[in-house]
């Protein structure tokens, strides 16, 4: 039932107020004619309060809604996409260093979900989609890591030629 429904049968309750009350002032009441003018006018209030609880659960969910919206919308203005890397951070976090949200959750779902990062800074890897995302830094590091660690296979392992 709408809230328009409700104010109808405000309005029709009142009618029959009045049409009850001019009745009653009769030198010849009919009594069975006004009983079923109150049990009409019990009806239309029914249907009043029915339709005003109806409207009150629907504005209080339209106000969740836009309470929910308002938030999407802070935090979206929150969000900064971080090129370097390819996943958002949120500005308001920056002193607590880097928490990394997956682009994905976010953009699709609309959801901050902070990333598993590791011991090296810039590697960060979403658990829910199992994709992983690497800063130049990190990859810059492995890098340099992996070139150390053939660098030192290589020379512990070499035994000269000339030295057998």
């Amino acid at each position: 039932m709408s809230v328009v429904a409700g104010i109808n049968a405000t309005k029709a309750s009142l009618e029959l107020a009045k049409l009850i009350s001019d009745k009653l002032n009769h030198p010849n009441i009919d009594v069975e004619d006004v009983r079923a003018k109150v049990h009409e006018m019990l009806i239309h209030m029914v249907n009043a309060q029915v339709a005003l609880g109806e409207a009150h659960v629907e504005i209080g969910d339209l106000r969740r809604q836009l309470s929910e919206q308002e938030g999407l919308k802070a935090l979206d203005a929150d969000m900064d996409f971080q090129i370097d890397g390819g996943f958002f951070v949120k500005k308001s976090e920056v002193d607590k260093g880097v928490i990394a949200y997956c682009p994905m959750c976010w953009k699709d779902a609309q959801k901050a979900i902070p990333m598993q990062g590791s011991a090296t800074p810039g590697w960060y890897r979403c658990n829910l989609h199992k994709v992983v995302f690497q800063t130049k830094e990190h990859i810059e590091h492995s890098r340099r890591a992996l070139m150390e660690a053939n660098a030192g296979t290589r020379h512990s392992g070499d035994v000269s030629f000339w030295g057998r």
